[in-house]
């Protein structure tokens, strides 16, 4: 199934509610916040310099239908609800950043702070403070975080995009436990160029390998299982694939929400 949406350049993150309303980011020229039916039609957009923004990194859904935009000039998380007015705001430490990934099992919200090198976290429904979680500084297998997932067993999955490489961390007492998977190359099967963004459900974890258009699945092992995708303007392949968004997986079928950097707004089901 795919749901094309006219007249929207540039879509570069999403997130999508439990009734299917899609939210997302839209650029060249201004960046918009664009609210956006099932069914493909335009409810509300805004310029983000309307909503009290500089900038517009990303954004998150939250269970409360609240939206949580990560503001990266003036560094601050901004919360919203579905109408775009304004609810509160949070200064966030550093100037550059990363990944922001919203994590259902711990109900927090995960912000890599890439000048800084840390890894910090906030209680989306505590709106006046956030605490580090991993300082990865003295790390050397990690350069920048640019895709993170916490796992339900507590592990810590992170993109580095520089080295195309998946690293997985153990958050203990003593220290870090880190080990690295995945490595260059084309044409996937295992290989990643400029890897962005990493999703966990149930056994499988899922990457979105952005120049080798593709998304490719893995077990929790990091064994490699398929690949979906491959360069072109068709169903069931990417152009330049700017985010992802990952609704669910079963045994003998994945669905999986991406959108497209097209003249259009795209949103692909796959279902194989």
């Amino acid at each position: 199934m795919v749901l094309e949406l006219e007249r929207f350049r540039r879509p570069y993150s999403i997130a999508v509610s439990r009734e299917g309303t899609v939210v997302c980011l839209l650029r060249p020229s201004e960046t918009r916040l664009a609210l956006i039916s099932k069914c493909g039609q335009e409810i509300l957009s805004k310029d983000i310099r309307d909503l009290g923004l500089e900038s517009a990194l990303s954004l998150c859904l939250l269970d409360n239908s609240e939206i949580v935009v990560l503001d990266y000039i003036s560094g601050t998380l901004a919360w919203f609800d579905l109408k775009f007015n304004y609810k509160s705001s949070l200064k966030l430490p550093g100037q550059s950043y990363g990944a922001m990934k919203l994590c259902a099992v711990t109900n927090k919200i995960y912000i890599s702070v890439l000048d800084i090198s840390k890894i910090i976290q906030v209680e989306y429904d505590c709106k006046t403070a956030y605490s580090t979680v991993l300082d990865y500084s003295n790390i050397e297998s990690i350069s920048d975080v640019d895709g993170l997932v916490f796992s339900d067993l507590g592990s810590l999955f992170v993109i580095d995009k520089k080295r195309c490489s998946l690293i997985s961390i153990k958050l203990e007492k003593e220290g870090p436990s880190v080990t690295t998977f995945l490595s260059y190359g084309r044409q996937g099967h295992g290989k990643l160029r400029l890897p962005t963004d990493i999703h966990i459900v149930g056994e499988h974890i899922v990457i979105h390998d952005t120049n080798n258009y593709l998304i490719q699945v893995f077990d929790r092992n990091i064994n490699f299982l398929f690949q979906i995708g491959g360069k072109g303007a068709g169903v069931g392949a990417f152009d330049l694939p700017a985010a992802m968004l990952v609704v669910m997986i079963y045994i003998s079928a994945i669905k999986i929400m991406t959108v497209l950097s097209a003249p259009t707004l795209l949103i692909n089901v796959l279902l194989l």
